[in-house]
């Protein structure tokens, strides 16, 4: 077939995996081209998040063919262009643009949503996060491996000398403080303070905790406060070191985000996962959405 799939790529790590498992589930739906348009992270954007954001999962996930395609102000203009009535008849038998918000309204059934699709035009644009656990499964089963591999060479050496003993914890502060981002929010001091007591008492295996952080001097001024002294406290130095030391600690507090999502799916993709004890913020909705695919011992806190 001559026809054209292109998914837009957006966000940070964690939004770039549920795009990706997406796509996965399209091209096990189809033999039509597929193309990742990268352009969030090729061209200045002037237009739109105050912080920079990489191609990161290119690293992890390097199956895919990728181009710089539409810069943001464009992109926004196409979408204009879609919506208006005057072209909403016409343009359909040449392109359409596909949103996250229909492919949930049509229960996932990719396959007949591309069939019909694909009858009426050759260019089809899917856009948005597509964070559903309906895609997530087919994904890990085919690429978890590879990815665990990956990020196992990122993991630091004294890690390894000790992992039995580490405890990862993930606090996302910078853009969730930043007033442009009304739709998160900082899951605050005092849920990760009920997740430290989880772990720091009398006779706690905990020897070293890895911090992972946009916010790395007060996480950890933060974690220094409430860990025994005999506790070693370091933090990641890389998006990877980072990742890689949340998937692959025994022990682990999570954050209200999708990159703390994809380490507890990955988690529960290891032989040992039921040995895990995850902390996790219980006002965190998206996070019940996986809930069902995860094996660890989780503690909603």
């Amino acid at each position: 077939m001559n026809n054209l799939i292109v998914l837009r790529l957006s966000g940070g790590l964690g939004n770039q995996l549920f795009q990706l498992a997406f796509l996965e589930a399209v091209s096990q739906a189809t033999s039509s081209n597929i193309l990742i348009d990268s352009a969030d992270y090729f061209y200045p954007n002037l237009f739109r998040n105050f912080t920079s954001r990489r191609f990161d999962s290119r690293i992890l996930l390097p199956f895919y063919s990728s181009f710089p395609a539409i810069p943001w102000p464009f992109f926004k203009l196409f979408k204009a262009i879609s919506s208006l009535r005057l072209f909403s008849h016409y343009l359909p038998k040449f392109y359409q643009l596909i949103s996250d918000e229909d492919i949930c309204l049509r229960n996932h059934n990719i396959s007949d949503m591309l069939d019909e699709k694909l009858l009426n035009q050759k260019f089809i644009y899917f856009h948005g996060y597509f964070q559903v656990p309906y895609f997530v499964p087919s994904f890990l089963d085919k690429y978890s491996l590879h990815i665990l591999s990956t990020l196992y060479n990122y993991l630091s050496p004294v890690f390894k000398y000790s992992s039995s003993s580490t405890l990862s914890i993930h606090i996302r502060r910078g853009d969730f403080l930043h007033p442009s981002t009304s739709g998160h929010t900082f899951v605050g001091a005092s849920y990760l303070q009920r997740a430290l007591e989880k772990f720091f008492y009398d006779n706690s295996p905990i020897s070293q905790v890895f911090i992972s952080s946009d916010d790395p001097i007060w996480a950890y001024r933060f974690v220094q406060s409430f860990a025994p002294r005999s506790v070693n406290i370091l933090v990641g130095e890389s998006l990877f070191s980072d990742f890689a030391h949340m998937v692959y600690s025994p022990y682990k507090i999570l954050s209200n985000s999708t990159l703390s999502i994809w380490a507890l799916l990955l988690t529960s993709s290891m032989p040992d996962s039921n040995n895990h004890v995850v902390v996790a913020p219980n006002d965190y909705m998206l996070l019940h959405s996986f809930l069902n695919l995860c094996n660890s011992n989780i503690i909603l806190a």
